[in-house]
């Protein structure tokens, strides 16, 4: 009896580290913070497939910047061959995708842009060269002030419409207002890929 119950752990063990050793586990994580304090975020979880805008409204999106109301009357999104820049800006250019000058605007840069849901939580920390945002603003003596702050992004693509060189979805983002006045906006968004 002595003698089974000393072969039962051992049979246990061998049991678990065979079972264990079929499995494999492989993320990538960009998270260099510290995992105490930040939430891990893994190249694979950035990006889902799903295209639910969730509690974003249907209406334009539109918010506060530096805590001044905003509405991005016009939104594009540049190809810029290794990353793609989604800008909400309150003044449209004279024709699609021309410049815009003295406007305030939100941009979003993302090294891929598919049909579905990009997710990042403020406390969440990514390679800046793959994903960042930041927003900037006409000041009084009329030159731009840029605000690279941390921030939160949900950008849901419902659609990519190769014919008509088109993107439309959903926009959430919200920046730290520690540094300065409340920015985050909300709503939906059609955008012309421009190249």
């Amino acid at each position: 009896m002595k003698k089974a119950l000393f072969l039962a752990p051992a049979l246990l063990l061998t049991v678990v580290i065979l079972t264990g050793a079929g499995c494999q586990t492989t993320t990538t994580d960009t998270n260099t913070a510290d995992a105490d304090t930040n939430a891990a975020v893994t190249e694979s979880s950035v990006w889902t497939d799903a295209t639910d805008q969730g509690t974003i409204p249907d209406t334009t999106a539109s918010g506060t910047l530096n805590g001044q109301d905003f509405t991005a009357t016009y939104v594009e999104v540049h190809n810029w061959d290794d990353h793609y820049t989604v800008e909400f800006s309150n003044t449209a250019p004279d024709e699609e995708c021309g410049v815009v000058m003295d406007n305030d605007a939100i941009s979003f840069s993302t090294k891929d842009l598919q049909i579905g849901t990009f997710d990042k939580a403020l406390e969440d920390e990514l390679a800046f060269d793959d994903y960042n945002a930041y927003y900037y603003y006409e000041q009084e003596s009329g030159t731009p002030m840029s605000v690279n702050v941390d921030w939160a992004g949900k950008l849901v693509v419902s659609n990519i419409d190769e014919a008509t060189d088109t993107v439309t979805g959903w926009a959430d983002f919200t920046f730290d207002s520690e540094a300065g006045e409340e920015t985050a906006i909300s709503g939906a968004f059609t955008a012309p890929i421009c190249e």
